[in-house]
């Protein structure tokens, strides 16, 4: 008989999830382990495939990153982006395997290192969906991001997540 070793969740951690107050989402991406380089290329086509405007970039590690779009949608559209994406399969799982059916991206510190906004990837386009004033409020306070373009929900409730890695 094989027994499987279970990892033993030690440290506390701050997230934010994607969830909207209206029962939306916006998107977020978790990628480990993946050069920028490929990351770039992939976000550029994702971008352009659902149309999405602004791409928000921060590091979360040596070849590990965030990904944030702000940009309101229904559930559906956005399991779509993120199964079209390379990011973490563990984080792709996450959202089913706990029931809470939202994603996570982390903002407090995991091994000495705290996610830093990198850059957005930006589409010459016009948002077409609402954007996420909750969200937007947080990240650019938290991270001194500069705002998004586009036309917000005017939502101020945000989804906090404290979990175990």
């Amino acid at each position: 008989m094989m027994m499987k070793a279970r990892r033993v969740l030690k440290t506390a951690v701050a997230g934010v999830t994607n969830r909207t107050k209206d029962g939306k989402y916006i998107t977020f991406l978790d990628y480990d382990e993946i050069p920028y380089e490929w990351l770039r290329d992939e976000l550029l086509a994702i971008q352009k495939e659902f149309d999405l405007k602004q791409l928000y970039v921060f590091k979360s590690g040596s070849d590990n990153h965030h990904v944030i779009c702000f940009e309101k949608m229904n559930r559906e559209d956005y399991e779509k982006i993120l199964h079209r994406s390379s990011c973490d399969p563990g984080y792709k799982k996450i959202p089913w395997a706990w029931g809470k059916r939202v994603s996570t991206l982390r903002i407090s510190e995991k091994r000495g290192t705290v996610p830093k906004f990198l850059e957005i990837i930006d589409r010459d386009a016009i948002p077409m969906r609402e954007l996420s004033s909750a969200h937007i409020k947080f990240f650019s306070k938290y991270y001194t991001v500069p705002l998004p373009l586009g036309m917000g929900d005017g939502e101020e409730e945000l989804i906090m997540a404290r979990y175990r890695i």
